[in-house]
């Protein structure tokens, strides 16, 4: 609904603005990726006392740094907006700050209660955060443009915050000392890493063409693009679930025990995500023209980024189990993304060059098959994954994109 309702110009601006927010939402230095990593052992062995301290640190830290960073985030944008130097106007980027803010807070209590497997608190707190990323965020759109789409979701999310944190309440009789507070801090950077890595590469295809293109181009080359991530972040929604299990039960066993669930797992992703992506790719020229006219230029763009769907899916589902139970988090982090965010940024960059926006989209398809292929080889050497899986998963991927791609070229 958001594209159709701001057109290509405003939605290259929502773009920008909502770029600013997401880099928030990943401001705790990774404070939340320890909650993964520390409370589901504890609480399979029923040690609830340790678990629940953990979490209150875990999130008192989260408050602090979530509050510094929104606070440097506005000095930055008033800094900005009175140079002139800022590409969306200074109330949108207030206001998304804000959000980011807010949903940075919002996300330690569902991330608590997803590493304690409380799965009807995690649902119903996540169903308060999609009902804010669908219904406020029209409305204030339609309303106000990129500036009253951003108010809603501050609200929204501000309020959404207040109601977690009832339910999970911080108590200052567990507020951490200084040196725990630095100590987590020490533990959490190196995890930090690699989400800061993948949330870096998740918005590389519209970060980086966001520096060739204009408001314009860049709303028509984004509306392919989120429908692609679209299909990610619902994939993760379910990793969130996955991830924190696997994890528990991949830390405790003997090695390799899970490869071949890992396998089976990986293909029922990739193969149903690529099924998926076909019938994007059938659907998109009639539903685009239907609810969606004004992107109707951007429906080639948008299906040469659907054939990166399979390659999207399961680096997403890597990032999370490799920051969980991985056992060198800063390397597997610079084994990973510099490489991958250099192939994606230069192949979006090189088909710009060669053949404008559809070229564009083509170098990021291509750009995205190392990551996948780079987090395979991490879990072979955490001895998660053996060779003969991890040839057939590289296979099961690469085939898969192959046979979307012709798919969309007959289409074309």
């Amino acid at each position: 609904m958001i594209p159709a309702i701001l057109g290509p110009t405003e939605f290259g601006r929502f773009v920008v603005a909502d770029l600013f927010a997401r880099y928030l939402m990943i401001a705790d230095l990774g404070l939340v990726l320890l909650l993964d990593r520390k409370i589901p052992p504890l609480v399979a062995v029923g040690d609830t006392i340790a678990a629940d301290q953990i979490t209150q640190h875990i999130l008192w830290m989260r408050t602090i740094v979530g509050g510094l960073a929104g606070g440097a985030f506005i000095a930055a944008v008033l800094y900005l907006g009175f140079t002139g130097d800022l590409a969306v106007g200074i109330p949108a980027a207030l206001f998304s700050g804000a959000y980011g803010t807010f949903a940075l807070l919002t996300g330690g209590p569902v991330a608590a209660w997803r590493a304690s497997s409380r799965y009807r608190a995690l649902v119903l707190s996540s169903t308060l955060i999609n009902i804010g990323l669908s219904v406020p965020r029209v409305i204030g759109a339609w309303l106000g443009g990129v500036a009253g789409c951003f108010l809603a979701l501050a609200l929204w999310f501000g309020l959404s915050a207040v109601v977690l944190q009832c339910n999970l309440p911080l108590r200052t009789s567990a507020r951490p000392s200084f040196r725990d507070g630095f100590s987590l801090l020490a533990e959490s950077l190196p995890l930090f890493a690699g989400w800061l890595g993948w949330a870096l590469y998740l918005m590389a295809n519209r970060s980086v063409y966001a520096t060739i293109a204009g408001h314009a181009e860049l709303g028509q080359f984004s509306f392919g693009a989120s429908i692609l991530m679209l299909l990610v972040t619902t994939a993760s929604m379910a990793y969130a679930v996955y991830c924190p299990k696997l994890a528990g039960q991949v830390a405790t066993a003997p090695p390799y025990t899970h490869s071949e669930k890992l396998l089976r797992d990986s293909a029922i992703l990739t193969i149903g995500g690529g099924a998926f992506c076909l019938t994007a790719i059938l659907l998109l020229p009639a539903a685009t023209k239907a609810f969606y006219p004004q992107f109707i230029a951007s429906v080639d763009v948008a299906r040469i980024l659907l054939i990166s769907g399979p390659p999207y899916l399961v680096a997403s589902l890597y990032t999370q189990l490799i920051i969980a139970v991985g056992r060198h988090p800063w390397t597997d982090a610079i084994a990973v993304f510099p490489a991958s965010l250099l192939a994606l940024a230069a192949g979006i960059l090189a088909g710009h060059a060669a053949a404008g926006m559809p070229g564009a989209a083509a170098g990021s398809v291509a750009g995205t098959l190392l990551c996948p292929f780079l987090q395979l080889i991490i879990l072979r050497r955490s001895e998660i994954v053996r060779t003969r899986h991890l040839i057939t998963l590289i296979l099961c991927v690469a085939l898969t994109t192959g046979a979307l791609a012709i798919a969309a070229s007959l289409m074309h």
